[in-house]
């Protein structure tokens, strides 16, 4: 049975959706083939996006261009990051394209 396999199953029954972890968009086959591509990296990726912005405040553009990675990638991990408590919002900065972006920073630990 393939991802597509799984996906098309799905929109037709009450399975149980994949762990919370892995968002994607219910409606769509290669969001959730994505999502379940990423799982083996997605710990790796969101350690290294919290080692980033614990070297100081980072915009999610300033993340994608300090780890060489896609938007579609980084972003994910941040937004877990910020679910989880670990990073908060603190500020706003410039993007490249003249746009103000939030900064994420690391929440302080007691």
């Amino acid at each position: 049975m393939t991802t597509t396999d799984i996906s098309l199953d799905r929109l037709f029954d009450d399975t149980p959706p994949l762990p919370e972890l892995l968002k994607f968009q219910i409606h769509s086959i290669t969001s959730e083939s994505a999502a379940l591509s990423m799982a083996p990296k997605a710990g790796t990726l969101r350690a290294k996006v919290l080692e980033e912005i614990k070297r100081g405040p980072k915009t999610d553009e300033q993340l994608i261009d300090a780890l060489g990675k896609s938007a579609s990638s980084v972003r994910p991990r941040r937004v877990e990051l910020m679910n989880d408590g670990l990073i908060e919002p603190c500020g706003t900065a410039v993007t490249k394209s003249g746009c103000k972006a939030l900064l994420w920073r690391e929440v302080a630990r007691d």
